[in-house]
Protein backbone atom coordinates (compact mmCIF):
# COMPACT_ATOMS: atom_id res chain seq x y z
CA UNK A 1 0.00 0.00 0.00
CA UNK A 2 1.40 3.23 -0.92
CA UNK A 3 1.83 5.86 1.61
CA UNK A 4 -1.28 8.30 1.81
CA UNK A 5 -0.20 11.90 0.76
CA UNK A 6 -2.52 14.15 1.98
CA UNK A 7 -3.97 15.02 5.36
CA UNK A 8 -7.33 13.71 4.59
CA UNK A 9 -6.45 10.53 3.26
CA UNK A 10 -4.00 10.03 6.61
CA UNK A 11 -6.98 11.11 8.86
CA UNK A 12 -8.99 8.44 7.18
CA UNK A 13 -6.54 5.89 7.71
CA UNK A 14 -6.30 6.99 11.23
CA UNK A 15 -10.01 6.28 11.60
CA UNK A 16 -9.59 3.26 10.47
CA UNK A 17 -6.62 1.89 12.53
CA UNK A 18 -8.37 3.01 15.47
CA UNK A 19 -11.16 0.41 15.67
CA UNK A 20 -8.72 -2.59 16.09
CA UNK A 21 -10.09 -4.40 18.94
CA UNK A 22 -5.86 -4.64 20.46
CA UNK A 23 -6.18 -0.41 20.83
CA UNK A 24 -5.92 0.78 24.51
CA UNK A 25 -8.99 3.16 25.40
CA UNK A 26 -6.18 5.92 25.79
CA UNK A 27 -4.83 5.79 22.63
CA UNK A 28 -8.55 6.46 21.13
CA UNK A 29 -8.64 9.36 23.82
CA UNK A 30 -4.75 10.62 22.42
CA UNK A 31 -6.09 10.65 18.94
CA UNK A 32 -9.21 13.02 19.87
CA UNK A 33 -6.45 15.22 22.11
CA UNK A 34 -4.08 15.45 18.99
CA UNK A 35 -6.72 15.97 15.90
CA UNK A 36 -8.04 18.84 18.53
CA UNK A 37 -4.67 20.80 18.07
CA UNK A 38 -4.91 20.23 13.74
CA UNK A 39 -2.46 23.13 13.26
CA UNK A 40 0.05 20.48 14.22
CA UNK A 41 -1.25 18.24 12.18
CA UNK A 42 -1.60 19.77 8.83
CA UNK A 43 0.61 22.03 6.72
CA UNK A 44 -1.32 24.47 4.00
CA UNK A 45 1.05 24.36 0.53
CA UNK A 46 -0.17 26.30 -1.71
CA UNK A 47 -0.33 24.98 -6.08
CA UNK A 48 0.93 27.27 -8.40
CA UNK A 49 -1.88 28.24 -10.94
CA UNK A 50 -0.32 28.13 -14.53
CA UNK A 51 -3.27 29.92 -16.59
CA UNK A 52 -3.74 32.39 -15.18
CA UNK A 53 -2.84 34.86 -12.17
CA UNK A 54 -6.44 36.13 -11.31
CA UNK A 55 -7.56 32.43 -10.56
CA UNK A 56 -7.91 31.32 -7.67
CA UNK A 57 -4.43 29.05 -6.58
CA UNK A 58 -5.82 25.60 -4.86
CA UNK A 59 -4.37 24.68 -1.69
CA UNK A 60 -3.18 20.93 -0.76
CA UNK A 61 -3.75 19.77 3.02
CA UNK A 62 -0.64 17.68 4.00
CA UNK A 63 -0.24 16.10 7.25
CA UNK A 64 3.21 17.37 9.08
CA UNK A 65 5.85 15.25 10.25
CA UNK A 66 4.59 14.58 13.76
CA UNK A 67 1.37 13.46 12.37
CA UNK A 68 2.79 10.89 9.65
CA UNK A 69 4.79 9.79 12.20
CA UNK A 70 1.94 9.67 15.20
CA UNK A 71 -0.39 7.46 12.33
CA UNK A 72 2.95 5.33 11.75
CA UNK A 73 2.70 5.01 15.18
CA UNK A 74 -0.91 3.87 16.10
CA UNK A 75 -0.75 1.50 12.74
CA UNK A 76 3.37 -0.08 14.15
CA UNK A 77 0.72 -0.62 17.75
CA UNK A 78 3.58 1.13 19.27
CA UNK A 79 1.59 2.34 21.78
CA UNK A 80 4.82 4.53 24.08
CA UNK A 81 5.08 6.42 20.87
CA UNK A 82 1.77 7.16 20.16
CA UNK A 83 1.92 9.14 23.82
CA UNK A 84 5.21 10.55 23.45
CA UNK A 85 4.37 12.12 19.89
CA UNK A 86 0.86 13.39 21.37
CA UNK A 87 2.52 14.96 24.13
CA UNK A 88 4.94 16.96 21.67
CA UNK A 89 1.86 17.91 19.30
CA UNK A 90 -0.83 18.71 22.07
CA UNK A 91 1.83 20.28 25.02
CA UNK A 92 4.52 22.17 22.73
CA UNK A 93 1.67 24.49 21.57
CA UNK A 94 0.47 25.49 24.73
CA UNK A 95 4.11 26.17 26.21
CA UNK A 96 4.69 28.51 23.23
CA UNK A 97 1.33 30.56 24.46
Amino acid sequence: MSEPRSFTEKLGELRLLLPRPDTPREVIDSALRVVEHVEECVLVVPQLCGASRAAIAPTLLQPSDRFSAYVAAVRALDWPQVFVLEHEMVHQRGAER
